[in-house]
């Protein structure tokens, strides 16, 4: 997390771009301090990591939203017109390989800003957010929208290998797995307990598969509690065969 693997990044957007573009309203959104200070989508940033992060693909078609405190100014700019000036002669210099977006709406107030565009993450947006080290929602009400993005990486990544039913995190199956207790493979902002992560690496998935395929699966007090025994077997297996890990989540 916060590597900004750039061949990650583009994986990313290659995923996204299959499932469709980002919604208008979800756009970026920019406040312009009085003492200088740049928030894009609510984080600190230097001019550089904003003209990078303004400029990126993923925000073509959306409404930016702006909002500046002063029109007069403090540290490296005078006023507040000479920074837009500076952002729009960035924008020109893209040459078609930046975004273009579909609206520049300005905000006569913060509470107005606050209150524009989209205020929710996509999957593709956190998944992003978390590569990148650039975490724009902070506090807990905000912490499913990450375990998502980590959810929508390592649909990136890897492979979906299968979906189970089965209540309290698999334990109903009785098969004294690790998949049951709560183990992330990464360290994400404000996590809650939903989607409840877990995770086994390469190494533990072949133990996991050759502990289960020497044991007895059967359930004779509940056919589908049976079948989703055979099944967590079969996704170890096939991982196995892969030498991958296996990263759960449940709902």
């Amino acid at each position: 997390m916060g590597s900004q693997d750039q061949r990650l990044i583009d994986r990313l957007r290659s995923k996204m771009a299959d499932e469709g573009p980002i919604a208008p309203d979800a756009g970026p959104r920019v406040k312009l301090c009085k003492n200088g200070d740049i928030y894009f989508n609510g984080v600190l940033v230097t001019w550089d990591e904003f003209i990078r992060q303004l400029g990126d693909p993923m925000w073509d078609g959306t409404e930016l939203h702006e909002y500046t405190e002063s029109f007069e100014m403090d540290g490296d700019w005078s006023n507040s017109g000479e920074f837009w000036i500076a952002v729009r002669s960035a924008m020109a210099s893209w040459a078609g390989k930046g975004p273009r977006y579909a609206a520049w709406n300005l905000c006569s107030s913060e509470e107005k800003w606050m209150q524009s565009g989209k205020d929710e993450l996509t999957d593709f947006q956190a998944a992003m957010e978390l590569v990148q080290g650039t975490i724009s929602r902070l506090g807990k009400s905000f912490a499913p929208y990450y375990g998502y993005g980590l959810e929508y990486l390592c649909g990136t990544l890897g492979s979906k290998l299968e979906t189970i039913e089965g209540k309290n995190r698999l334990k109903s199956l009785r098969l004294e797995t690790p998949l049951t207790e709560f183990r992330c493979p990464v360290s994400l902002p404000f996590y809650e307990d939903f989607p409840y992560i877990s995770y086994i690496e390469a190494d533990e998935v072949r133990l996991e598969w050759q502990r289960l395929s020497a044991a007895d699966l059967s359930y004779r007090k509940s056919r589908l509690i049976e079948e989703d025994r055979r099944s967590v077997a079969a996704c170890l297996q096939r991982a196995d065969r892969k030498g991958c890990g296996i990263v759960s989540f449940y709902y």
